[in-house]
């Protein structure tokens, strides 16, 4: 049942080194670069000098930890980053229009196929910083997917409070639930758990986390079948992870 808190999947010291490689990522100065609406880069998209280390530094550390083994266990699959849409995120203490609203990864991710999110905070959110709100496992998705479908709500990709107590008639308090989430521990949850940003007076502590985005490799997405974006395939030879970066011909 999702959302999953993978407690203590990386070490303080793995969560220090995950820290400085997002802040090389993330120099000040090249902040402006990524502002919108979520404050995110995708991983295959980051164009600092050090991009391609950082990458292959952070996906390494990825399946060192217990995440990669769990990847196989859900997925049942030879497990593959789909790489545009693994993602750096920063958050600004007060920047409200950072946090996302609640919404389905499936809206993009599509459905034919299971996608996993595993969200790594570099600092321990849920309290003063921004984690992540669910949608409680009791309530049926289905009624929410089924609004959505026929376009109750008006057709947006993301949703407010109020619209979740018009789908499901009940106080939103009853409806959500925002895990605790200590650094080091992970957050997994697949393309239909419905998921917003934390909202916190004054927007929190400063934030910094990961979403590595793995899907399987004998069911990718549409976009990745077609060519479109590339997958990463772990691997390791006995001397260490590394990547054998593939693209579907389209065909």
């Amino acid at each position: 049942m999702f959302p999953i808190v993978l407690k203590d999947a990386f070490t303080k010291q793995e969560v220090g080194k995950l820290a400085d490689l997002l802040n090389s990522a993330f120099p000040d100065e090249m902040k402006p670069e990524y502002q919108n609406s979520a404050n995110f880069a995708m991983i295959d998209e980051h164009k600092g000098e050090r991009g391609a280390e950082i990458r292959e530094s952070i996906m390494s550390m990825f399946c060192a930890s217990p995440c990669l083994q769990v990847a196989e266990k859900v997925l049942r699959d030879q497990p593959v980053f789909l790489m545009h849409e693994c993602a750096f995120r920063f958050h600004e203490p007060g920047q409200y229009d950072s946090h996302l609203a609640f919404h389905l990864d499936g809206q993009f991710m599509g459905t034919e196929s299971t996608t996993l999110n595993f969200w790594v905070p570099t600092v321990d959110v849920g309290e003063t910083a921004p984690g992540l709100t669910f949608l409680r496992p009791e309530c049926d998705i289905r009624v929410f997917i089924n609004a959505f479908n026929q376009n109750k709500m008006g057709g947006p990709t993301v949703h407010t409070e109020a619209d979740l107590e018009r789908i499901y008639g009940a106080p939103i308090d009853s409806l959500v639930t925002t895990p605790v989430v200590t650094a080091g521990s992970v957050l997994l949850f697949h393309q239909t758990t419905l998921h917003s940003t934390q909202k916190l007076p004054e927007g929190g502590d400063y934030r910094l986390s990961i979403e590595f985005r793995i899907g399987q490799r004998s069911a990718l997405p549409k976009h990745y079948q077609s060519g479109k974006y590339e997958y990463a395939v772990p691997q390791n030879d006995g001397s260490g992870w590394n990547f054998d970066y593939r693209r579907e011909s389209g065909t």
